[in-house]
Order: C-alpha cells, then structure tokens, then sequence
C-alpha cells in the first residue's frame, strides 16, 4: 500500500476516514475499465473459478505468506473447512488486486482505488469473524462465553465516542509523570500559545548551548520522553544536555485565527526565554513532524532578518515538506478535497486530534484495527500496554487557521520553493539557512515517508547529515543504543535522489549508534563542534523539579484580564500531573476565605481560586450575570491560564455556580464536589428570619454583627464558638462592592440546577453538615437521589464546616479526587 503524506492526513482528517475508504469516483472509473475490456475481467474471473475448484476439492496449494499473523492459528491449515475459507479469500484477493493491476487508470485514480481495495480486504477476512476464527470459538469455550460477552460490551463503548476504533493500548498502564512523560523538570515560560519545560540537568556539568525542541502541533509533547530507556529527553540530560521542550497549548474555537505567524512567532517568544534563562546566545533548534516544519520555517525566518547566529544547528526529525515527487499527493489531494477541508475545521474552529488519529489507524488496518478488533472484541481481552499507542491516543487539537496552511502548504509546496511562503512579514527560503543541519527519518514510517523527509533535506543549505533509521514513525527517534532489532543508514552524499542515496549507503552493524549517540540523541544533541559548545558548571534548573505542567509557584494572587474584566486569581501549584480543583465561593467571600481548607487539600493538588466580579479584589462589572455567563467567564479564565480539564468545588452560593460549570463543560468538568449547598430556588429554604441577615454585605464588614448573627446563620461549631467567625469570614480589606454582592444575589433569582440534575454525569462528592441553618441536609440528599454518579458525607457541623472542620474535610477531598475508579460517560475529551 502506497503511503499518504502527513498533509494529505490532515485533509483526510478533516473529512473523516469514510471518505477514503468508501467507493470514490476512482473507484467507478475501475468499474468502467472494466467494463470496457470484458474479455481480460472474464479470463480473470474464469481464473477465479478455476482455482476455486481445486479449492473445494482439496488439490490447491495457496496458503497465506508465512509472515500474516492472522492465519497462524494450525485449525485455519488443519481443519479442512477453515482451510478452505482461508483459499477462497486468499484466491479472491489475488483476483481483485490483478483487476487493479491491469485496469487501464491513471496514477491517482489507481491510488485511490487501491485504497479501497487494500481496506475491503483487510475488512472481509476470515479472521474477522467470531467464532469462525479458531482462537475466538477456543476463547469462548474456555470462558463459557463470557470472552464473547466482554468483548461487545468493550464494542459497544469503543463505538459511543470518538475515534470509534477499537481500543489500542491499556491506558491504565500508564500514568504520566510516573511511567511515562516522566523525566524530571518544570515549566518556565508560558504564553497564550505554549508553556516551555526546562528539564534538570543530571550531570555535575552540562554543555553551555541548550537545545529546543518543537513537537509535534498534534498529540501532546512527551513523544519525545516516553518510558524511562525510551526517552530522548532522558537521553539528552544524562548526555549532559540543557533540554528545553515546548508543550503546545490545546486550542478551542476561540483560537481558531493561530497560523503559522502565531506559532513560528510563539518559538521565537520561547527561544528568547531560553538564551535568558541559560545567558548563551546560541541554541540547537530541534523539531520534530509537523514541529519540524515550524522550526524550519524559523529558522529561515531569523535567516531573514539578520539573526541566525541565534542558532547553533538545525535538527529535524520524520519531518517531510517536499512531496513534490510523491505520487500519492496528487492521488490522494486536489484542489477540491482540500477546500472542502478546510471549510470544515473553519466550522468547527479545529480539527480534532480524534479524527487525524482515526485516519492514521487506517493507513494500516491490518496492525491498528482488525488486529485489535480481534484481540478485544472476539477475545475479549485487554489491549497490550505500549507507550507509543498510549501517547498516539492522547490526542490534542489543531486550530482551523494551521490546518488551512498546512493544507495549503502540500498543495502549493510553498516551503520547498524559495521565497513562496512569507512568515511575519519575511520571505522563507531554506536555502538561506547555513548552519548545520541533522535529518532523521525512518525507513518504515507510514506519517512521514523518509523519501520525503530527504527531498525536504535537500532544500537546507549548510552542511546536512541525514540518518535513515530501520524503525517507524516514532521509534526512529527512542530506540535506545544496544537494540538488537534497530540500525541505522548513512551515506554523505546527498546530492542524488533518495534511491541513489540509499544505493550508497553505509550500515554500522546493527546498532542504532552514531558515533557513540543513538541516532535519536545525535538528531537532537550533535556533539559540540566548537569550544563555545565546553562544559559549564550546571546551573540551577529555573523550573525546579516538578514532572507535571504548572504555572510559576505563586505565593500571592495574580491579575488576569478575562473578558474585559481584571480578575483577582491564586494559583497553589501542585506536584504530581491531573487537572486542578477549582474553587467557588459563597456570596459575597473573597478567595482568600477558603484558605483554611486550601491548605489542608494534598500539596499535589494543584488549586485555583478566583474572586468573583464584584467581589473581593475584583472590579464590578457594569451590567448583571446569571451564572450560565458566569461560568463562560469561568471557562476562559481557565483558558488564559492554561487549563484544558479541571474538578471544581463550590460552597454555598458556589455550589450553584460548580454545578453550572459541571452541566455547560461537561467534557472539560472532571470531578465535581458539592459542600453545604442546594439546588438553587427550587430547594428546602432555611429560616426565613435568615434571608434578611443575607441581603446586605454587612457580615463581611462588621466584625460585632458577624459574631452577633454568627450561631443563627451559620450553625455547627459557630453556636459554641462564635468569635471564630472573624477569622474565618469577616475580611473588610476583601469585602468587595456593596453593587458586586447585589449582583451576586440578582445571578440566582429564577435559577435552579433541579431539571438539570440527572444529566450531570461527573462523579460527585457532596458534603452537608449536620447543623446548618442556611441549608438544611435534607437538600443534600435530595441532590443524592438526582446525581447519578453521586456519594455523601455528612459532617458534624454547620454551613462552615469546610472551614471549620478543614482538617476532616481536606483530605477527605483530596482522597476523592485522586482516586482511581471509572470515569463518567463524559470524560476523556
């Protein structure tokens, strides 16, 4: 099967996998040569029926080539009818693809015909089918069905959501910061488009020029630090290598205009972080994929302007833009295809990271789809744990604006002609770019071919080395040293085509070695070819140790401007990798009130807090909110910081705003945790006597009212204790706009959660106390018998109980949402 360039992927990926592999207008003009040349399509199927003879009478000799898994099984050779079954697909294959062989087509439309063929096949092969393949009916009888059983019921999952692909990988294997993605560092620098992770140094002396590296803008950036022996990154700093590595952000619609500016201007905003942090004015600029794209594009965009001596060398790994040759580029792409796209992600402001690994799986159903369709469905086991399919899974979006220019980019092969393709105003000609440059391909790689990846070699000018690598798309770049089953190819001369080129290659003896560096580790760590590249003393990493993505440790709140609003925002940085709890307040309480409970939550947990508009350190807005706006304001704070999925904890009032946030981001709403609040208008009130102690901010500003109507209004541990209430709730240097607390109170007239209840599908901790006069228990347990996927804990206290009694209820939290179990039918977006 011919292989489709990435670009052509991303085409394929906008209009789905069906558009490929269904019947086409190439697959019609098969039909009609056929029908042009009865007499060839006759001896043909005369040809078929002959050996279909010898097949029933049990004289053939086909059996299927020794290396095809699927036919391993001795029944499919020594039952006679499985035998059989196996001939008559193998003979009518052979029929079909010699039809295509013959039919009178062009390269592009024998292409694409091809596709459907080779897809069919794969499709309707014996092995498919339950129980008729000899491995499922043994599964079955051993397990008295139950093999059978499990395996619907993982079809039937696998088929509710996207990519609808059988299950590749066993996810739970693997934890990242833990088994995978897990070498130690911290991140640096953010901005709007990317974070950039320092990784520790693990030498006594590292070299002075650091490298960056651009990952893919698909899929998350730990391609490169899979499991410990497996890592690239881990390889670099054990090398003495200051490692730096971008981790794009995941966009949403609201990013849809990023292009190639905003990116190559992104690398360049991380590249200035990286010569301040390390004070060297050089660095190896690495990427890999379509990262590699972006990193020769800024490459050639310093070039422009006068400032490549910025660069140290240029190193590019499985990265193709020259497809010129390629005959499945005008087989696979035209004009047509492409606009419709681009219109399609246009839509949507994205193309799904979902969609592109679909049509990769594709590309080899034999090993990414029937072959698992097998094992987990007609099995009814568990898919393998292997780093690679577990990071291919953990996929992440592309905005509209970069899928249309990569689109563009194979369409027009802009960057392979000098001067076609202007980034930020500068005219990008590769040939300009002088510094050396390492190329690694890999001779199996059905993303990236490697002829392609070498044409786009040729385009570099200064002194190029390319290292063809005998592995795949990803394993080209972390098979380590001493692999026995992984070499690599050189050959110095690259001024031929890529068949001359490996016609005069050079093969060390079966180790993925270049002198004395895995091919992966000279790509993006070339030996120092200077003295300014000598040892330094190792600096102190800017980022500390964490292994997970964070913000800066903030040790006091911070001003962000969300929708026209600055807000009052306090990060806790956490230590281990999950998404962070978000916390909402009750009316007219400022962040700092929950600190209590904050600093009783696990110090790996990372936390957000925010004061709301009008509230505490925030400004008041001008006009009114109801707490569906408030919750999009929400959900683009925690875009301007970064955060894609969050667990969120409300109090009181804020239990109203987190059930709003767990209904309107279900996809985005891990966890939801629920204390001393209610339904909205549509609950078991409190006193009445109460709501006119609720109606003014007073309680936050006077600290002898607070403790006169502490008991009444609060409860619990307040009756006894009253005077406790000033350091818990009275703050008048926080208090607020008397005008941002009525609009507090204006956001939940007319509002309840009540209806919504049963389609909140996140798992759901609700806390209520014992004694609380604002909201009594009973509301919690109504709110247990609507939430589906609810659990409660009753605490002896009252409406302040999260704060009062912190030490119960914090880790009590904190268990909750580390916990291992089943996620909602949400999850996983």
């Amino acid at each position: 099967m011919s292989t489709p360039t990435f670009d052509a992927l991303l085409v394929d990926a906008a209009l789905g996998p069906l558009n490929r592999f269904l019947p086409d207008r190439s697959t019609a003009k098969w039909g009609v040569s056929l029908a042009r040349t009865p007499g060839r399509a006759a001896r043909r199927l005369g040809e078929l029926g002959a050996e279909a003879g010898r097949i029933l009478s049990g004289t053939s000799t086909l059996a299927p080539h020794r290396a095809d898994r699927r036919f391993t099984d001795v029944a499919w050779i020594e039952n006679p009818l499985l035998r059989r079954l196996v001939q008559l697909y193998l003979a009518g294959r052979h029929t079909a693809e010699q039809l295509l062989i013959e039919a009178d087509l062009d390269p592009r439309d024998r292409a694409r015909a091809r596709f459907f063929l080779d897809n069919v096949a794969e499709a309707v092969a014996p092995s498919n089918v339950p129980l008729v393949n000899p491995a499922s009916a043994k599964a079955a009888i051993d397990t008295a069905g139950l093999s059978l059983v499990r395996g619907g019921r993982q079809l039937v999952k696998d088929m509710a959501s996207a990519p609808r692909l059988p299950e590749m990988v066993d996810s739970a294997s693997f934890v990242v910061g833990d088994n995978i993605a897990a070498t130690g560092g911290g991140v640096v620098f953010r901005s709007e488009v990317l974070e950039l992770i320092q990784y520790t140094p693990q030498t006594d002396e590292v070299y002075e020029v650091p490298t960056l590296v651009v990952p893919p803008t698909i899929n998350k950036f730990y391609a490169i630090d899979l499991a410990p022996t497996r890592s690239l990154v881990e390889f670099g700093v054990r090398q003495g290598r200051q490692v730096f590595v971008i981790s794009w952000r995941n966009p949403d619609p609201a990013h849809a205009f990023w292009n190639f500016d905003t990116y190559v201007d992104a690398i360049l905003e991380a590249l200035g972080a990286v010569e301040e942090i390390t004070g060297n004015a050089q660095t190896v600029l690495g990427g890999v994929c379509s990262g590699g794209i972006l990193a020769s594009m800024t490459a050639a965009y310093l070039t422009g302007i006068g400032q490549q001596d910025r660069l140290a060398a240029l190193c590019l790994a499985v990265t193709a833009f020259d497809s010129r040759d390629a005959e499945t580029v005008s087989a696979l792409v035209d004009e047509r295809l492409a606009s419709h796209a681009k219109a399609t992600s246009a839509r949507k402001g994205y193309l799904d990271g979902r969609a592109l690994a679909e049509v990769f799986a594709w590309l080899r159903p034999g090993d990414l789809v029937w072959n698992y369709w097998v094992n987990n469905y007609l099995m009814g086991r568990r898919p393998p744990a292997f780093d690679i399919l577990f990071w291919n899974s953990d996929t992440t979006r592309m905005t509209a604006a970069l899928h249309a220019d990569f689109v563009d980019l194979a369409m027009d092969h802009s960057l392979a002609r000098s001067g076609a393709l202007t980034v930020l105003g500068v005219p990008i000609d590769l040939h300009t770019i002088t510094v050396d440059t390492y190329v690694v391909a890999g001779i199996a790689d059905h993303i990236t071919p490697w002829e392609n990846c070498y044409r786009s070699a040729q385009h570099v000018g200064g002194r190029t080395r390319f290292v063809l690598s005998t592995s795949g798309h990803i394993a080209a770049l972390v098979n380590p040293p001493g692999n026995p089953k992984a070499s690599f190819h050189t050959n110095d001369d690259m001024t031929s085509d890529a068949a001359v080129w490996l016609g005069g290659l050079r093969s060390p003896a079966g180790q993925l070695v270049d002198r004395s560096r895995t091919v992966a580790g000279r790509a993006l760590w070339p030996a120092p070819s200077s003295t300014r590249d000598a040892r330094v003393a190792q600096p102190e990493p800017a980022g500390g140790g964490a292994r997970h993505l964070r913000l800066r440790p903030m040790t006091e709140s911070q001003r962000l401007r969300v929708l026209g609003h600055d807000v009052r925002v306090s990060v806790r940085p956490g230590t281990a990798p999950g998404p962070p709890l978000v916390l909402c307040n009750g009316i007219g309480a400022s962040l700092d009130l929950l600190q209590p409970f904050v600093d009783e939550v696990d110090p790996r947990i990372e936390v957000v807090r925010f004061d709301v508009p009008g509230v505490g350190g925030s400004p008041t807005p001008r006009v009114p909110y109801n707490f569906a706006l408030l919750a999009c304001f929400v959900g683009t704070l925690l875009d301007r910081l970064g955060y894609d999925r969050f667990d969120t904890l409300g109090i009181s009032w804020g239990g109203g705003l987190a059930q709003q946030l767990a209904f309107q981001f279900p996809r985005r709403c891990r966890r939801l945790v629920l204390v001393s609040t209610g339904t909205g208008m549509l609950m078991v009130p409190g006193r009445l006597t109460l709501l006119s102690k609720m109606l003014t901010p007073r309680r936050y500003r006077d600290p002898a009212y607070a403790r006169s109507i502490a008991a009444e209004l609060y409860g619990g541990r307040m009756r006894g204790r009253p005077d406790e209430v000033r350091p818990v709730a009275y703050e008048p240097e926080r208090s607020g706009s008397s005008t941002g607390y009525v609009l507090q109170l204006l956001a939940g007239v007319g509002w309840s959660s009540l209806p919504a209840l049963p389609l909140i599908r996140q798992r759901t901790l609700i806390l209520a106390g014992t004694d609380d006069p604002m909201i009594p228990l009973v509301n919690a347990r109504l709110m247990l018998t609507l939430l589906p996927h609810a659990s409660i804990h009753v605490f002896d206290d009252g409406h302040l109980g999260l704060l009062t009694a912190a030490d119960e209820l914090g880790p009590l939290v904190s268990s909750f949402l580390t916990s291992q179990g089943d996620e909602d039918a949400w999850s996983g977006d």
